[in-house]
């Protein structure tokens, strides 16, 4: 509902933003087969939703709350990812991401685009990988160093180690 109000209150019904049969996808599951050390691994993720324009594609990754300067790196390094699993998929269209915080009353979004982005999306793929290999091979013996790491973690319910 934060999403709607915040379109038909910036761009009006009349603007292209507004139209809503250009959402394509929500909670859109994409894959895509990666390679690390000569194995093959499955790259997941859900996209909370994706937008089709005519030259172009929109990502975006919906949060809950209010934007965190904290957290605002990593949720970059995941559109990154999901930009390169949906480039793959599309091929030939451009594509923006765009984070969308619920608990922001002003200028909830942040928009990057794919072409500016094209050298660190291929530097997180690589990063990813590499982390990947390391877990195919049972290295990984590094604990988060901070709590904030631990609070968000999707394993956090099963390593014991963040506090409910």
């Amino acid at each position: 509902m934060n999403y709607y109000n915040y379109v038909l209150s910036h761009y009006g019904k009349n603007n292209p933003e507004y139209v809503w049969h250009n959402i394509t996808g929500a909670e859109k599951n994409v894959s895509l087969l990666m390679k690390a050390d000569d194995k093959g691994f499955i790259m997941k993720g859900t996209l909370d939703m994706v937008r089709e324009y005519p030259k172009y594609y929109a990502i975006f990754d919906i949060k809950s709350g209010k934007k965190s300067d904290e957290l605002i790196e990593g949720y970059n390094r995941q559109l990154r990812v999901y930009a390169h699993m949906l480039s793959k998929i599309a091929q030939s269209r451009e594509m923006s991401m765009r984070l969308f915080f619920t608990g922001e009353d002003e200028k909830p979004q942040s928009i990057i685009k794919y072409e500016d982005e094209k050298d660190n999306i291929d530097k997180e793929i690589e990063h990813f990988s590499s982390v990947v290999s390391l877990i195919m091979n049972n290295k990984f013996e590094k604990e988060a160093d901070k709590d904030l790491t631990c609070r968000e973690c999707d394993f956090r319910f099963f390593c014991g180690k963040a506090a409910p």
